[in-house]
């Protein structure tokens, strides 16, 4: 089988031509598929940076409002104040869940989990009226 030249000068320059830019022309193409990848790992890291201020935002609240909870059942010592001290602790164990994939990713699972179980362990506690005023402080 018999490659076709080029019959004129013009053809010839046209093959050279395009055997000059077909490289470049690939390259670009690669790099506009390698800009659209890392604009969607920048999109996935700005929405991940997002999320995480905000689940840090709401376990902050949360243990917030888990400790006063706990300094008013340690005064009022009621139990609409333990039932809302239970509330409190669902809540703040469904934000750690929600934080989970996060936590994973900057491994601090271990960090995670001791803090659940300081939470939990604060409650249980106060369920069993074994804690003290100086303890939950």
């Amino acid at each position: 089988m018999r490659i076709p030249r080029p019959q004129s000068l013009n053809g010839l320059i046209l093959v050279g031509f395009g055997l000059v830019a077909l490289p470049l022309l690939v390259a670009v193409i690669w790099a506009l598929f390698n800009l659209d990848r890392l604009a969607a790992q920048s999109e996935q890291l700005v929405n991940m940076g997002v999320s995480a201020a905000s689940n840090n935002n709401q376990l902050t609240e949360q243990a917030a409002t888990l400790e006063r909870t706990t300094r008013q059942y340690l005064v009022l010592r009621s139990d609409e104040v333990l039932d809302i001290l239970r509330e409190d602790l669902t809540e703040f164990e469904r934000i750690l869940d929600e934080i989970a994939p996060l936590a994973n990713q900057a491994d601090a699972v271990q960090l995670s989990s001791s803090v659940r179980r300081t939470a939990r362990r604060i409650v249980a506690n106060m369920l069993d009226g074994e804690t003290s005023d100086g303890e939950a402080q």
